[in-house]
């Protein structure tokens, strides 16, 4: 259901010309890893033959919207894999340049029912797929490959297929790009602190919402009020003292960008409340009034909890304010954690984020001066801080030196 809603929004926001690229740099060595791991575990289950093959230079970084190209690969490969029964799905990146402009060229080949030639154009229109039959065989909206065409042409790229009947589909995307050197990427680490006895304000008017997230905060140890629109928040604020309030946005009697305002204009300190915005709302605009009206951060609706978390920690000196004696100390090293980012970071090349992961391993207290896992950091650490990658087999040692010293 999700996916048909979030298929449903994109369209909406490109029909009403909402949807925007967010370019950063990232590393195109990334998607691949995340098709890899998404793909070949489908295509398995399927008895698929899965495979990558990519022309493209390893160390190869794109400035350009990560996010949209790999909306496009996985939008592509779902449904190759969804039309193919028996044979395989493959993945061809190659990098293009015409006119002086840079392009990734992206290629979906697969051995499924393929689409007829009187309906290969219509593939392209929303809500329409080859014939009839195919949303009651394999359902969906008709609306994934729409998408792609659009974003491909706000990308400055194009698709195109080629197909037969009985024998498989090859889908041609190319999108232009930009090469830029290789930067810094956030490795997001999930974190968690205590929440035993924190108060937290739910304002949402919608009933199995407000159970949904009483439950969900209850269960992370906070002490839950719940109201159900903004008017009754900015008394609850007024009359008692919350350490984070989850804020909606469509509300009846005061909103939630109302609520906020009010909120920061009290003069007693609850006036600095911690206050996340909560909302599904998709566009821009929404999230952008929120903030501006004195949110302190964004959680879309449905809330994921390590999104949560990750905010909390990121804004724990605001939460636990009103509380002194608790507060960062609590928050735990999450080896495992520590340990997924590492390889993530040295996979991705980022030597900044994976050394500083190394330097926190060599502060546990497992870690000894004079064992095996304290020499593998240290040389880790120094190799890091020079631009050299760890090796495979170092990885793999690391991975069962922290095995027999910590619960993994």
């Amino acid at each position: 259901m999700m996916a048909l809603l979030n298929e449903i929004l994109d369209f909406s926001k490109i029909e009403q010309g909402h949807l925007e690229l967010d370019n950063s740099p990232f590393p195109i060595d990334s998607i691949i890893g995340s098709v890899n791991s998404v793909y070949h575990t489908l295509c398995a289950e399927k008895g698929l033959e899965f495979k990558v093959y990519s022309e493209v230079p390893n160390d190869r970084w794109y400035n350009t919207d990560k996010a949209r190209v790999r909306q496009i690969l996985f939008n592509l490969l779902n449904n190759a894999v969804k039309f193919t029964s028996r044979g395989f799905v493959e993945v061809y990146l190659q990098e293009l340049v015409e006119d002086e402009q840079t392009y990734l060229q992206i290629r979906v080949r697969d051995s499924g029912i393929g689409i007829a030639k009187e309906a290969q154009d219509k593939i392209f229109r929303p809500f329409e797929q080859a014939e009839s039959s195919t949303t009651r065989r394999f359902g969906g909206t008709g609306l994934g490959l729409a998408i792609v065409k659009q974003i491909t042409e706000l990308m400055g790229g194009s698709i195109s297929v080629t197909s037969e009947l009985g024998i498989g589909t090859n889908f041609h995307v190319k999108v232009a790009t930009e090469i830029c050197s290789s930067g810094h990427v956030e490795i997001p680490v999930a974190r968690k602190l205590s929440y035993d006895g924190l108060r937290v304000l739910i304002v949402e008017d919608n009933r199995t919402n407000t159970l949904i997230i009483d439950t969900f905060m209850k269960g992370k140890g906070f002490d839950c009020t719940c109201v159900e629109n903004g008017e009754q928040a900015v008394l609850k604020v007024a009359e008692e003292q919350f350490d984070l309030i989850l804020m909606d946005n469509h509300m009846p009697v005061m909103d939630g960008v109302e609520a906020i305002t009010a909120i920061r204009a009290l003069s007693s300190d609850s006036a600095n409340v911690l206050i996340f915005g909560c909302t599904a709302d998709v566009f821009r605009e929404t999230r952008e009034r929120m903030l501006a009206s004195g949110a302190d951060y964004i959680i879309a609706k449905p809330i994921d909890e390590n999104e949560l978390d990750d905010a909390l920690y990121r804004y724990s000196d605001k939460l636990f304010q009103y509380r002194k004696n608790q507060g960062q100390a609590s928050a735990p090293f999450n080896v495992e954690e520590a340990l997924i980012s590492l390889c993530i970071a040295v996979e991705n090349r980022d030597y900044p984020n994976a050394q500083q992961l190394v330097v926190r391993m060599l502060s546990l207290g497992v870690v000894s001066q004079s064992d095996e896992l304290k020499t593998l950091l240290d040389g880790m650490n120094e190799s890091l801080i020079n631009g050299v990658q760890p090796s495979g087999e170092t990885m793999d040692l690391l991975t069962v030196l922290l095995a027999e010293k910590t619960v993994i």
